[in-house]
């Protein structure tokens, strides 16, 4: 049977632990991908795309907002607008949670959806929260999304609804496996 030492031992559960904060990280990202859901009643669901973009100089604290110009947009985010996003075409929405405890939350935009007069557009923002077995980052993080979506028409007023959802990063079946030991060589 072989023996692992001490510093082995440490050097892989480090390993390990890297490995699962990294793979809960993207999972959450993916996994967080857009729920479908149906429009509410009275209401055309919009098609919109997230912006894969650095906000440097975004203010903190939680905010959601509708950035309708490229000076709104520059404020906001800390930069200027993509090349390819033109405000006469497209407006964009950022929305930040604030200051999280730890790494291993995501901010999501589930929803967008336009009245069938196009006076009123709803949006729903979802944080997902790092679960109970989730390896985190232990350390302040900002998480923030925007997503860009074809400009409305008519639109007088937005009107903003928010989701929080617990994400576990194991399953029960998972928690309820018993230790399995080290291969012998």
């Amino acid at each position: 049977m072989k023996t692992f030492s001490r510093k082995n031992v440490l050097g892989w559960a480090l390993v390990a632990i890297v490995s699962c904060t990294a793979l809960g990280d993207a999972v959450a990202r993916e996994g967080g991908g857009r729920p479908t859901r149906a429009p509410n009643p009275g209401e055309i669901a919009v098609p919109f795309s997230e912006l894969e973009v650095r906000a440097s100089g975004r203010p903190r604290g939680e905010l959601r907002t509708l950035l309708t110009s490229p000076r709104l947009y520059q404020a906001f985010v800390g930069s200027p607008p993509p090349e390819d996003l033109d405000f006469q075409r497209e407006w964009v929405i950022l929305y930040a949670p604030g200051t999280m405890p730890t790494g291993g939350y995501v901010a999501d935009i589930s929803y967008i959806g336009r009245s069938t007069d196009g006076r009123t557009l709803t949006i729903e923002t979802r944080l997902f929260e790092p679960g109970a077995h989730c390896f985190v980052t232990q350390a302040l993080t900002n998480p923030y999304v925007l997503v860009r979506f074809p400009r409305p028409e008519s639109t007088r007023s937005v009107v903003f609804s928010h989701v929080t959802e617990v994400r576990d990063c194991l399953s029960a079946s998972m928690l309820a496996t018993p230790d399995v030991e080290a291969p012998s060589e």
